[in-house]
């Protein structure tokens, strides 16, 4: 848990552009919302995660509505929410929120190489099928609320780990204080951080042929609740200016320069 919160604390929004593929222009005049899952846990002082139904249908309904509002402003595109209420796309949307809740972060890390983020785990013909759109957005968002007396909790922890922290670096460091005796490292693997483990929105646009990352992007919910419309707003606000930043470095990079072929 103490993980989880340190992540969802530290994590920076992070994006990946496929610069060869065409993530603006007259290619992409329409583009389909799939929403794979909004998920909104609440965790309470005994621990583990409760999924809260309606919070996760008031999420839901405000990204939604967040996501048309700011991606479906461009001139001349056709934005809407897809269709996958079909048993084929049903499970095709499953297999594929499977693939985005288990992308590692080291993958979408500032310093990640590009190229690294796959998004979906191979054809869909379902959901292609089902769309007549040039590109999917995809959507994937979950988020943890600590209950008021989990918070209660850790401003005691805290409080009370203060000083043993000091006395760790006068001792000599944490085994000391606690008077483990020092040995061989663990052998056991470390388990790396998912996006099903913090708190998060990812988008990711997709070919809706070939199913190719267009553009990935990733934003932490930080201090927001996306049960408040206003917060849920500025996190996909956010979401698109990096999404139009992207377009824009595409373009930039699309042009040739003068003497240049």
């Amino acid at each position: 848990m103490i993980v989880m919160m340190a992540l969802n604390g530290c994590a920076r929004p992070s994006q990946f552009i496929g610069l060869s593929l065409p993530i603006s222009g007259a290619l992409l005049r329409r583009i389909d919302l799939v929403i794979l899952d909004v998920a909104l846990y609440r965790v309470p002082v005994r621990g583990g995660a409760q999924l809260v139904s309606d919070w996760s249908d008031t999420a839901r309904g405000n990204l939604t509505h967040a996501i048309v509002e700011h991606f479906g402003r461009a001139d001349g595109v056709v934005f809407k929410e897809l269709d996958t209420s079909t048993s084929e796309a049903r499970e095709e949307s499953e297999r594929t929120k499977s693939v985005l809740a288990g992308i590692t972060l080291d993958r979408i890390s500032p310093d990640a190489s590009g190229g690294q983020v796959e998004c979906v785990p191979g054809p869909i013909p379902a959901i292609a099928g089902a769309s007549a759109a040039d590109a999917l957005l995809l959507l994937y968002a979950t988020d943890r609320r600590l209950t008021a007396g989990y918070r209660a909790l850790l401003g005691t922890v805290v409080v009370f780990t203060l000083p043993i922290l000091g006395l760790m670096f006068v001792s000599g460091g944490p085994l000391t204080v606690l008077g483990v005796a020092t040995g061989g490292r663990s052998k056991e693997p470390i388990k790396k951080p998912t996006l099903a483990d913090v708190s998060g929105v990812a988008l990711c646009l997709v070919d809706r042929a070939t199913g190719a990352v267009l553009w990935f992007d990733f934003t932490p919910v930080g201090t927001r609740n996306l049960t408040d419309a206003g917060d849920a707003d500025d996190l996909i606000r956010q979401s698109y200016s990096d999404f139009r930043r992207a377009a824009r470095i595409h373009d930039e990079s699309a042009t040739p320069r003068p003497g240049h072929d």
